[in-house]
């Protein structure tokens, strides 16, 4: 397959998981423990973002960086009505499901997928959080970001975030026989990666 078709196929899954993220929105209510004077602690966070979507790369040209062209975006919008405590979340990478006609053996290993995660800011300057990281080397249970609703925000405050995600050129494709590589260009015809980002988040109440 050619390299510009890899890319229009590349780009073709970033622009379906962009427009299943704009279509789908959800509320998330968080409760904690009611204290001693029976005060019940509430607060909202409403996730623009959907479980279940995901971002897959089949047939993609391994980068020595980013592509800027590349990404998808997800929100994190809400408010926090208590007066007393954070609202704290946490952005977790996950491995995405197998697409159909492949196999969990055909996954690309953990440490040539790479990622940088930027923020937008409300002066439309972009943030990096990090970049170049691998799958492999992200903390344990792949968090890849914390943040905060702070307390008594009364008005809803939206933290923007972009995450590009490449097949680093570290990785190696030849022919059956050739010593030294990490996948024949059978196999490679055969590989994918996908991954998914979870949101889950807690009061803050230490």
């Amino acid at each position: 397959m050619s390299i510009a078709k890899r890319k229009v196929l590349l780009t073709l899954a970033v622009i379906n998981f962009i427009v299943g993220v704009i279509c789908v929105s959800y509320g998330v209510t968080m409760y904690a423990d009611m204290g001693s004077n029976n005060q019940l602690i509430v607060g909202e966070i409403y996730m623009n973002y959907t479980e279940g979507q995901e971002l897959i790369i089949q047939n993609a040209t391994p980068r020595s960086s980013y592509d800027s062209n590349n990404y998808f975006e997800f929100n994190i919008q809400g408010k926090n009505t208590n007066t007393l405590y954070d609202i704290n979340y946490e952005l977790i990478l996950v491995r995405g499901t197998v697409p159909s006609g492949s196999l969990e053996a055909n996954r690309i290993a953990d440490n040539f997928l790479k990622f940088r995660l930027t923020e937008q800011k409300d002066n439309n300057s972009e943030v990096v959080v990090f970049d170049n990281r691998s799958y492999s080397d992200l903390s344990s249970g792949q968090e890849i970001h914390t943040d905060e609703i702070s307390k008594n925000q009364l008005t809803e405050t939206v933290h923007r975030y972009k995450l590009y995600f490449w097949i680093d050129n570290s990785l190696l494709i030849g022919k059956q026989g050739i010593p030294n590589i990490d996948y024949t260009e059978e196999e490679w015809a055969l590989a994918f990666a996908s991954i998914r980002v979870n949101v889950s988040g807690n009061f803050d109440t230490q």
